[in-house]
């Protein structure tokens, strides 16, 4: 992934954004949950003009998924995710784990 001249904007057509989900307690958090969270947090920042992602795995046992975006708006994904603190009425927050470059086939 390298820079281009107008900022630090990912320049793949795709990239996977890992994400550890924290919470205060060991109580369980779902893939469907995991989704909701992803999902609600790019709607409350941008509205219905938000990004189009895809969640591509997600591990309950370690709170660990899989984010993928266009390349140009994995930032705008990211910034959504770092700034919910609250989901369902319970703390939570999304560390970021791994970014990558991937391609379309990798994401059907």
């Amino acid at each position: 992934m390298g820079n281009n001249k107008t900022g630090n904007q990912v320049e793949a057509d795709f990239a996977r954004l890992g994400v550890r989900i924290e919470l205060p307690d060991k109580r369980t958090f779902s893939i469907d949950q995991f989704e909701l969270f992803v999902l609600e947090a790019i709607r409350e920042i941008f509205g219905s003009c938000g990004p189009i992602v895809k969640i591509s795995e997600y591990d309950s046992d370690l709170r660990r998924g899989s984010v993928v975006a266009p390349g140009n708006e994995i930032q705008q994904v990211w910034a959504a995710l770092s700034t919910k603190g609250l989901f369902q009425g319970q703390r939570i927050a999304a560390h970021l784990h791994t970014l990558t470059e991937t391609t379309a086939a990798s994401i059907v």
